[in-house]
């Protein structure tokens, strides 16, 4: 109890109970997150977890995310800035824990706003070169990846594996903007066929397309084992500046005119 109408409930195992947690206190919700409910699938609920086959919670109870529900991540999440010219690699990873049942297949639907582009979609083998994999252009700013491993000879993924990469997509980037990469929707399924919860996350990628104004006002002043450069900018839009220098010659093959420079 954390005071007055507050109250956590974690890191505790609800298993052969049909009834979990409820409360009455229609002005504080409780923290449950993080508990086991007797089953992968997490507490039953009518209205925000009808799939679940664990111990049952009522309203005001914050149940998700739960023991036995897996992730889907993205690494990184948070991409850039890019230019127009160039792409951002995003990895979405299966992450389950102890609980998490082991996995058969999973189909998973991506969408990027207008600011990128898909560009190659690589399969991140989970099932090990057993059963299939294809993607599929919904037409919309998004795909759906599907892979499965073999009903019989395949290789599901065991839990105790730890995470794993699905699959890896190459973003073109187009406009400039902050791009949202979503995990629109996952569904995962055990060697029963029977569903994994998976909390979802998604990334974002800074496109940065405009370039910045030209410098202006270059000088150079030579001194005593140096050259001074100065130059205006409004410093917008500017990561760091490049300064070059050339070697000047009188003519001569082989022959500089200012030796004490040729190592700057």
């Amino acid at each position: 109890n954390e005071g007055a109408g507050s109250v956590t409930i974690t890191d505790n195992s609800f298993t052969n109970l049909s009834v979990g947690a409820f409360s009455t206190n229609t002005g504080a919700v409780v923290n449950a997150l993080g508990n086991w409910w007797g089953s992968a699938t997490g507490p039953y609920n009518p209205d925000t977890n009808p799939l679940g086959t664990g111990a049952a919670v009522g309203p005001f109870i914050d149940y998700d995310p739960w023991v036995g529900q897996a992730v889907v991540s993205t690494d990184p999440a948070t991409v850039g800035p890019i230019n127009c010219s160039e792409t951002a690699s995003i990895t979405f990873n299966y992450v389950p824990d102890a609980q998490t049942p082991d996995l058969f297949g999973f189909e998973a639907t991506i969408s990027a706003s207008s600011e990128v582009s898909f560009g190659n979609i690589t399969n991140g083998d989970i099932f090990n070169g057993t059963g299939y994999y294809f993607v599929t252009n919904n037409v919309d700013g998004s795909k759906t990846i599907t892979a499965a491993t073999l009903a019989t000879g395949g290789d599901v993924y065991e839990a105790a594996n730890g995470p794993h990469a699905l699959f890896t997509i190459v973003f073109q980037a187009e406009s400039d903007g902050t791009a949202a990469i979503s995990v629109d929707s996952v569904v995962m399924r055990d060697a029963d066929n029977g569903p994994i919860p998976a909390s979802l996350s998604g990334a974002t990628i800074e496109v940065d397309c405009t370039r910045p104004e030209p410098v202006t006002g270059i000088t150079a002043v030579p001194g005593h084992n140096k050259v001074e450069v100065s130059w205006v900018h409004d410093n917008l839009d500017v990561d760091h500046y490049y300064i070059y220098h050339a070697v000047w010659h009188d003519g001569t093959p082989g022959q500089t005119a200012y030796p004490e420079y040729d190592d700057l």
